[in-house]
C-alpha cells in the first residue's frame, strides 16, 4: 500500500491533506453550480406553471417525468463505469471514453425509435391532446442527454469538476433564456418541451467543442468491463428512485381520506427533497476520487475521501434538517400557503429520511468505487420490497404518517446495513471530532431557539440566523476553517481529456 503524495492531518485533526483539498474544491464547484441549477429550475417552474395553466402544466410534468425515466434507463450506470475505469486504464482512457459513448449512442437511438413508434399509444392511453407530436419531440432529448451525461462521466473520471460545474451552468442558463423567450413569443406546451431539447443540445455542443472526442471507435475488450459495472450501478440508481417514491405512489393508491391530505404530503416531500442537492453534488465526486485512490492502492486516501464526504453531509444537512423541522409549520405556510402547514406532521420524518439518504448514498458510492456494485444494488433489492410492504400495512392504519414512517424506516435500515459494510471495507465512517462538533453546535443553537417564534416571512430570517449561529460555533470549534470558504476556480483541471 502506498501513500506517496498524501499528507495526513495532525493529531488535532486540523491539517488538510491534498486528497481533502481536492475533494473540497470539487464539492464547492459542483455545489455552486447545482444550487444555481435549482434556483433556475424554480424560476422555470414558476413561469411555466403560470403561463401554461394547471391542465397543460400537468401534461408537461407527465411528459418530462416519462422522459427522465427513459434517460435514466438509457444512461444509468455507464457514466459511473466510465469514472471508475478511467483511473484504472489511464493510458487507454480515450478508448474507455469512446466505448462508453458508443454504448450510450446505441441505447439512446433504440430508445428514440421505440419512443417514436409508441408515441401514439401513449398519447391515447393517457388522453393527451396532440400528445403524439409532443412525445416525439420530447424523446429527441434522450440521445442528447445521453451524450451530456457521457461527458459527465468522462470529466468526473479525469477529476475535472470545474468544467463539469460550468457545463451545468451552461445548461441551466440556456433553459432559463429559452423559457424567458417563450414569455415574449407566447408560452406553449410544445415550446416548453422544445426548449428542453434545445437546452440539452446547447450544453452538449459546448462540451463537444471544448472537449472533442480523442477517439471515435469503441474498443470491444472494454465493453464487458463497462457493462459489468454499469448494469448493477444502473440497477442501484433505478431502485434508489423507486425507494424514494414508493411512499407517495402507495399513498395515492391506498389513501381513502380527504384528497387535500395528499397535497400536504407532497408539499412536505417537495421541501424535504431540497436536501437531495447534497448527495446529488457529492456522490460523483466521492465515487471518482475513491476510485482513483484505490486504483493507486492508496487505502488511506480512500478512507479520507469517505470521512470527508460524511463531514460534508453532517455540516450541511444536519443543521438544515433540524432547523427546518423545528419550524415546519411556518415554513410550509410561507412557501405553499397557510393550509399546507398541516404537512408539518410529516416534515420531520421526511427530513430525517432524506438526511439519512445522503449518508446511504455516500456509503454505497464508496462501496461501488471499491468494486462492490452488485452488493450495493443488492441492499436496495432487499429494502425496496420491504418499504413497499410497509406502506401497504401502515397506510390503511396510520394514513400519510404511515407512508412517511415506511420511507424513513426503509432508508434507516439501508443506511445501517450499508454503514456496517462500509466500515468493514474502509475501517472508518466519520471523524468523532466532526460528529461531536456538529451535535454540540446544533444543540446549543436549537434549544434556545425553540422559544423564539417567527411568524410569516420572519421565519426565513430566523433560519438564516440559526444557520449563522451554528456556523459560528463550528468555526469556534475549529471544525470549519477558512479553507472551506475559498471560492474554487472552474478552470482547475486535474487530468487532460
Amino acid at each position: 500500500m502506498t501513500t506517496e503524495g498524501v499528507e495526513h492531518p495532525g493529531a488535532d485533526g486540523t491539517g488538510d491533506s491534498e486528497a481533502r483539498r481536492r475533494q473540497r474544491r470539487g464539492t464547492r464547484q459542483l455545489l455552486i453550480a447545482r444550487t444555481g441549477m435549482m434556483a433556475s429550475g424554480y424560476l422555470v417552474a414558476m413561469i411555466l406553471a403560470r403561463g401554461l395553466g394547471p391542465a397543460e402544466y400537468g401534461v408537461y410534468g407527465f411528459i418530462v417525468s416519462a422522459i427522465v425515466w427513459l434517460q435514466m434507463l438509457v444512461t444509468a450506470g455507464i457514466p459511473g463505469a466510465t469514472s471508475k475505469l478511467i483511473p484504472e486504464h489511464l493510458r487507454r482512457s480515450a478508448a474507455v471514453e469512446s466505448s462508453a459513448r458508443f454504448l450510450l449512442a446505441v441505447s439512446s437511438v433504440v430508445c428514440v425509435v421505440v419512443g417514436w413508434v409508441v408515441a401514439p399509444v401513449l398519447a391515447r392511453v393517457f388522453d393527451i391532446n396532440g400528445g403524439t407530436a409532443l412525445i416525439r419531440i420530447a424523446v429527441f432529448e434522450v440521445p442528447l442527454t445521453a451524450m451530456y451525461v457521457g461527458y459527465q462521466g468522462i470529466l468526473s473520471g479525469h477529476r475535472r469538476f470545474g468544467p463539469l460545474a460550468l457545463a451545468h451552468v451552461v445548461y441551466a442558463t440556456a433553459k432559463l433564456i429559452g423559457i424567458t423567450l417563450l414569455l415574449v413569443l407566447g408560452v406553449s406546451l410544445r415550446g416548453a418541451i422544445l426548449v428542453n431539447v434545445i437546452s440539452t443540445a446547447v450544453v452538449f455542443a459546448y462540451l463537444f467543442v471544448r472537449f472533442p472526442p480523442r477517439r471515435w471507435w469503441p474498443e470491444r475488450q472494454l465493453m464487458r468491463p463497462i457493462l459489468a459495472i454499469a448494469v448493477p450501478m444502473g440497477l442501484y440508481l433505478v431502485l434508489q428512485q423507486i425507494m424514494l417514491s414508493v411512499d407517495l405512489w402507495s399513498l395515492k393508491a391506498l389513501w381513502r381520506g380527504a384528497e387535500d391530505v395528499v397535497g400536504f404530503y407532497v408539499a412536505s416531500l417537495t421541501l424535504s427533497r431540497t436536501l437531495l442537492i447534497v448527495p446529488g453534488v457529492q456522490s460523483g465526486i466521492v465515487f471518482t476520487l475513491t476510485a482513483w485512490a484505490l486504483a493507486r492502492d492508496d487505502e488511506a486516501a480512500a478512507a479520507e475521501h469517505l470521512t470527508e464526504a460524511t463531514r460534508f453531509v453532517l455540516l450541511l444537512i444536519a443543521p438544515a434538517a433540524v432547523f427546518l423541522g423545528m419550524n415546519a409549520a411556518p415554513v410550509l405556510s410561507l412557501i405553499f400557503s397557510t393550509p399546507y402547514a398541516a404537512g408539518a406532521a410529516f416534515l420531520v420524518l421526511h427530513l430525517t429520511a432524506f438526511g439519512l439518504f445522503a449518508l446511504l448514498d455516500t456509503f454505497l458510492h464508496c462501496l461501488m468505487a471499491a468494486g462492490k456494485q452488485k452488493l450495493s444494488a443488492a441492499i436496495l433489492v432487499a429494502i425496496v420490497p420491504a418499504v413497499a410492504t410497509a406502506t401497504v400495512l401502515l397506510i390503511p392504519r396510520l394514513g400519510p404518517r404511515g407512508a412517511a414512517i415506511s420511507l424513513v424506516s426503509g432508508v434507516a435500515l439501508a443506511t445501517l446495513v450499508a454503514g456496517v459494510l462500509t466500515l468493514r471495507r474502509f475501517g472508518r465512517l466519520v471523524r468523532l471530532r466532526t460528529l461531536l462538533s456538529v451535535t454540540a453546535a446544533i444543540a446549543l443553537v436549537a434549544v434556545p431557539s425553540h422559544w423564539i417564534p417567527a411568524p410569516g416571512v420572519w421565519v426565513l430570517l430566523k433560519l438564516v440566523l440559526l444557520e449563522a449561529a451554528c456556523l459560528a460555533l463550528l468555526l469556534a470549534f475549529r471544525e470549519v476553517s477558512k479553507a472551506d470558504f475559498v471560492l474554487p476556480s472552474v478552470g482547475n483541471d486535474e487530468e487532460p481529456t
